[in-house]
């Protein structure tokens, strides 16, 4: 194997190890970018069940206290226990809401750090191939180099 067959197989390996590297961190981060889009319905849905269930203890704790006023003799309907169901239903609502928008910024949150890997992945895509282009004109820069050295000798 002569020099010029070395510095165009050497060529050949940069450029194709540049490419290969910018695909597969390509690849990576699309697999992120899914994975990431997964956990944000994820978080969201999380919270949607989590204020079901804050919704589902307060009819239980509106129910317990109409009891304990009906077994005092209070009415339910009216005065003192609408104050307290009415107080229990607004607490129980703003804890759900904020659990459901705490999840959507959660979930926001993990899909934009997808969306920051698949931008990564396209960045390395994109600077492989310019590396694999600069590996590729490097080595025919040293093959004319070489056949110029060799031009000059009388080879």
């Amino acid at each position: 194997m002569g020099i010029e067959t070395a510095l165009i197989a050497a060529a050949v390996a940069a450029t194709g190890s540049a490419l290969y590297s910018g695909y597969t961190q390509y690849q990576t981060s699309k697999a992120q970018e899914a994975q990431s889009k997964a956990d944000a319905a994820a978080a969201e849905a999380n919270g949607r069940l989590e204020a079901e269930k804050i919704r589902k203890q307060a009819a239980m704790v509106k129910s317990s206290a109409q009891a304990a006023a009906a077994e005092n003799g209070l009415n339910v309907n009216e005065g003192v226990s609408t104050v307290i169901n009415d107080q229990i239903t607004r607490d129980s609502e703003e804890d759900a809401w904020l659990s459901i928008l705490g999840a959507k910024d959660r979930g926001a949150r993990i899909a934009a750090d997808g969306k920051a890997a698949a931008q990564a992945g396209r960045n390395a895509m994109v600077g492989s191939v310019m590396q694999a282009g600069a590996s590729a004109l490097s080595g025919y820069a040293g093959v004319k180099q070489w056949q110029a050295g060799q031009a000059k000798m009388g080879k």
